[in-house]
């Protein structure tokens, strides 16, 4: 067992996505194929967008209520200018400006979320935004950030559209979701020699706000975590030989999806078109 964990914000998450490691992210692309994989990991860091802000605020609010309620600065102007650089000067943390409707939405996702009982019992006596760092065995140097964790559970906070059961599994499945979550116990268990609880805390992304808590069963983490496992070697294969194969091999037929097709057999009467 080797590795480190940098718990709170002993890390800034900008320091932490300069680390040149393997991590959930490059996975999933790998998921992919391996040429979306090495560009994930060789690509220069993308520009910061409003989505990623607004995750981040949304996790300080639910996940640091503390440093959120203590760092937040409402500014309520054109985000240029002198006063705008007076505001970014004098806030604690300049990500934690905030207009005054974000700063009610975000008090009412905070209100839901931390009002949940079952989230309650989750987020107890453990710490948010924890970093890891090691050497995995089939990835190499690896990295993963952590939404909370205690000695218990490895809890991850998600925005939804929709939290109904089916839709928002169907979309966690489609988003790697799984492999994210096997890659953080994979990391977790590396450093500490143990396996913990996982489970997903979902919120929607517009009022009313509703909360889910799902717990991700250890045989689909175990499942997920073959997967990852099976990528990131396939990854170490094409960095020897400098290749690294897109989705296809080869010419691939075109097709038309089985309704089209029976669409098109119904034919068309063109005398009522």
């Amino acid at each position: 067992m080797q590795g480190t964990i940098d718990f709170g914000r002993a890390v800034p998450f900008a320091q932490y996505a300069a680390i040149r490691a393997v991590n959930a992210t490059a996975i999933k692309a790998g998921d992919t194929s391996m040429l979306h994989m090495h560009h994930r990991l060789t690509a220069p860091p993308e520009p910061d967008k409003p989505a990623f802000r607004w995750g981040r605020l949304v996790h300080a609010a639910v996940l640091e209520p503390d440093r959120f309620n203590r760092t937040v600065t409402i500014f309520d102007g054109t985000r240029r200018g002198k006063v705008w650089a007076d505001a970014l000067l004098a806030a604690e943390d300049p990500d934690m400006i905030v207009k005054p409707n974000e700063l009610d939405e975000l008090r009412a996702i905070q209100a839901s979320v931390l009002g949940n009982a079952d989230v309650a019992e989750l987020l107890a006596d453990g710490c948010a935004e924890a970093s890891i760092n090691w050497d995995d065995p089939a990835a190499g140097p690896s990295k993963a950030r952590l939404d909370y964790v205690n000695k218990r559970v490895i809890a991850d906070l998600k925005t939804a559209r929709e939290i109904g059961y089916h839709r928002f599994i169907s979309n966690a499945a489609s988003y790697g979701y799984h492999l994210q979550f096997a890659w953080y116990r994979r990391g977790l268990r590396h450093i500490t020699g143990e396996d913990r609880e996982f489970y997903v805390i979902a919120v929607e992304s517009a009022a009313p706000y509703d909360v889910g808590v799902f717990e991700v069963p250890g045989g689909i983490l175990d499942e997920a975590e073959d997967r990852a496992v099976a990528i990131c070697k396939r990854y170490r294969k094409c960095e020897q030989t400098g290749t690294y194969p897109g989705i296809y091999n080869g010419v691939q037929m075109f097709d038309l999806p089985e309704w089209k097709h029976a669409e098109m057999d119904e034919g068309v009467d063109w005398g009522t078109q």
